[in-house]
């Protein structure tokens, strides 16, 4: 079995800096994109700009569908790498935002036919931490084996 993996820009702060800049405009107050990511990932709706509060849930949504759709893309672009025999199993999603983007993310790959159903999709328990983690274990084992 082949493994593939790859990496896409699109990411939890383009998000929050397409968020930002429609809050700016919005208001005529500078908000930081920085400002907004913890607010993203923890799922909250509304944001303090200059002492005021703002829903942001539709544009939340609007930025969520949008963004996914680009990544979906370039996935798109990086399976078209994989040999015509291959096969997807699973797609894990990692990263700071595959929490934000996960449930999109697993409702376009299965429209796409990426994979056969939702549950292909996999959003690891911590996803800011898989790729780290993934390496210490390979580590780990690659000492272990050598201490043998």
């Amino acid at each position: 079995m082949r493994t593939a993996s790859g990496s896409v820009q699109e990411s939890i702060t383009t998000l929050a800096e397409r968020i930002a800049s429609n809050l700016n405009q919005q208001t005529g107050k500078i908000l930081r994109p920085f400002e907004l990511i913890k607010s993203i990932e923890i799922g909250r709706k509304n944001v303090m700009v200059a002492g005021e509060q703002y829903d942001i849930s539709e544009t939340l949504t609007y930025y969520v569908n949008s963004i996914a759709d680009i990544i979906v893309d370039e996935l798109s672009t990086l399976l078209g790498t994989l040999p015509p025999d291959a096969w997807i199993e699973k797609v894990i999603l990692t990263g700071g935002g595959a929490e934000v983007f996960g449930e999109r993310m697993k409702n376009i790959l299965t429209e796409n036919n990426v994979v056969q159903s939702p549950e292909e999709v996999i959003v690891p328990e911590d996803p800011v931490l898989a790729n780290a983690i993934g390496f210490q274990k390979i580590a780990q084992a690659q000492i272990d084996s050598k201490k043998k």
